[in-house]
């Protein structure tokens, strides 16, 4: 081509993470600044990014901690999709309605409304003349946020851009028409350039959907620079030292070298990181995992993530280690064997699953239902007693393979 004529050619579309940093403002006046660890993930969340090896990326899946900026990726690539060459329908899930609205009202508004897309983005207005929350319109296309339990929603048109967070949190069942995820998914089928979001904090090992969803991909550990050796090594729990139970002696020790590091480095650590895949032959899916030892903020540094944790294991509660696990380490929970059958969660593999509903076993002589009544909808639960003293219900003490007999949950 002759060179006279590049000057004709309209702008190359910058990546996500590129436009981010121009036209982003998670506060007024105040430019989104990545984290070092957010930046591959933003750029893989560009249609067409390729691998080193040459691999074009379709599904992004993002295993976590609490506090590692996922609001700020999620607003980022929503407003991305919002203009430009690479605007399209956009799905947003939730794990369940209320988190839906808290999303939007509480993280993506102040995302959109302080960065350049905030003139595209028009509210829709509902049947009462108010402006819809999870319904946004920007050109001829359209972003709604709906939840996992919203089967009609997950029956919509074809979807370019799919966010699915908290999926950890989804039911088995959309309403009895199937896998809310897979639901979401088909709707992408015939989009060459989709992208597929999927995030959570993770839930127990046996059932844990996001830590499934991580081991599909190809394992990504962000590596950084030991201070002390110059190698790279990831950053770990298992490597946080301290001494007589002093959360303020906490120290890194390097794997590599076995110096131990202040937590003084962990910034300039961090900034010299970089994901690397740990399983091979995963075309189309990068999937990251980051918990709250990377992170810069105040409330989890290495200090305070030992001072929670001696906190949880003192306690013997396992409800305080199971969020330790999940809400700081990014790690699903394994329940102790003692208390495997305190969790219907854990119990799902395990259910007969050949029962056919609205039976019930001749043992049943009496019914109890319960009902928690939701802003969108009613869950109904129906358990069964036999007149020698046996109670099926989700966490039962009977046989486990009468556990479907009676687990008779509904979505209306």
């Amino acid at each position: 081509m002759n060179p006279y004529f590049k000057f004709f050619e309209p702008p190359k579309t910058p990546n996500l993470l590129k436009w981010s940093q121009d036209n982003i403002c998670l506060r007024e006046g105040e430019k989104f600044r990545p984290y070092e660890y957010q930046k591959e993930i933003l750029e893989c969340l560009t249609p067409g990014f390729k691998t080193a090896s040459g691999a074009k990326i379709h599904t992004v899946v993002l295993l976590k901690s609490a506090r590692v900026g996922r609001n700020a990726i999620i607003g980022c690539a929503t407003s991305y999709f919002c203009q430009g060459k690479y605007q399209g329908n956009q799905l947003l899930i939730e794990s369940n309605a209320d988190l839906a609205k808290n999303l939007i009202r509480e993280d993506l508004q102040h995302v959109w409304r302080n960065s350049t897309i905030s003139h595209v983005l028009k509210d829709t207005v509902d049947n009462t003349g108010k402006a819809s929350l999870l319904h946004k319109t920007y050109g001829s296309n359209y972003l709604t946020v709906v939840s996992a339990t919203d089967a009609n929603a997950l029956r919509m048109k074809t979807i370019h851009r799919l966010f699915m967070d908290e999926v950890s949190g989804f039911p088995i069942s959309s309403k009895s028409e199937g896998d809310p995820i897979e639901l979401a998914k088909v709707r992408q089928l015939t989009i060459p350039d989709r992208i597929c979001y999927l995030g959570s904090t993770p839930l127990f090992t046996e059932t844990c959907r996001i830590t499934q969803a991580f081991q599909e991909g190809d394992q990504r550990g962000f590596r950084v620079l030991c201070p002390s050796c110059n190698k790279k090594t990831t950053i770990e729990f298992e490597h946080l030292v301290y001494i007589n139970d002093d959360p303020e002696t906490t120290k890194w020790q390097c794997p590599i070298c076995n110096d131990l590091i202040p937590y003084s480095e962990q910034a300039k650590m961090v900034a010299s990181g970089k994901w690397y895949a740990t399983k091979k032959g995963v075309p189309g899916i990068a999937s990251f995992r980051i918990w709250s030892g990377y992170t810069p903020h105040h409330s989890t540094t290495w200090p305070r993530i030992i001072e929670q944790h001696l906190i949880s294991e003192k306690s013997q509660d396992q409800e305080k280690i199971r969020v330790f696990q999940k809400e700081w380490l990014g790690r699903p929970y394994q329940l102790p064997k003692e208390n495997e059958e305190k969790d219907g969660q854990a119990l799902i593999p395990f259910l007969d699953q050949s029962y056919k509903f609205n039976t019930l076993p001749s043992k049943v002589k009496f019914l109890t239902i319960g009902v928690d009544v939701q802003s969108d909808e009613l869950h109904f639960a129906v358990y069964g007693f036999s007149d020698d003293y046996h109670h099926f219900s989700e966490t039962g003490n009977g046989d486990l393979r009468m556990h479907r007999l009676l687990l008779l949950e509904r979505q209306v």
